[in-house]
């Protein structure tokens, strides 16, 4: 059966993805250096990987990534790139995730509808076995009006997002720049 609610946002993102610009820069990528650190090079997931953006860096450092979004929007420029392995569709709050000892979440969670975060951020806590790189926006997007749709459905502010994280991991809020909040959790 499928989820009705499910289905209207996998639309919405296909819509939104037709535009060239939307989700052109990979927001994992201006990070990379907090994950690469932390950990050896392994296989990590991009969950809510979108266009591929994000890959570069960690590919470059030996990672190989598993891209795991609820729509197929890669570029076939990123999805042919040694180290990228087959793509995983999968909601995040819904479905199963791959499992992993390391992850990337960046630019996602604020698109996540509020009533479905911490089954979300439970999820990915199941998947993720010793680290996950956040990075959350904490303002209203300004793609969704060229949709007529809401696409940040999770507006709050760093604490509120402590809290949802402090439930599954141990956190650390690694940098706070404008409306972003970049956070490691193990």
């Amino acid at each position: 059966m499928i989820d009705e609610f499910i289905e209207s946002e996998r639309k919405k993102y296909e819509k939104v993805f037709s535009f060239p610009g939307y989700g052109a820069m990979g927001h994992g990528r201006p990070i990379a250096q907090y994950l690469i650190e932390r950990s050896k090079p392994t296989t990590i997931a991009d969950l809510g990987c979108g266009r591929g953006g994000s890959f570069e860096p960690y590919l470059n450092a030996g990672y190989k990534i598993i891209p795991v979004d609820h729509c197929d929007v890669m570029t076939d420029e990123n999805r042919n790139k040694k180290g990228v392995l087959p793509f995983w569709k999968a909601n995040l709050w819904n479905d199963d995730l791959p499992v992993v000892d390391y992850a990337i979440c960046t630019d996602v969670m604020e698109h996540i509808p509020e009533a479905r975060v911490t089954k979300t951020v439970s999820n990915i806590a199941r998947s993720v076995k010793t680290g996950c790189l956040w990075s959350i926006c904490h303002v209203k997007d300004v793609w969704g009006d060229r949709i007529g749709d809401r696409l940040h459905m999770t507006i709050q502010p760093l604490s509120w997002w402590e809290n949802e994280l402090r439930k599954f991991w141990k956190i650390k809020v690694l940098q706070v720049k404008g409306a972003t909040s970049i956070i490691w959790t193990e």
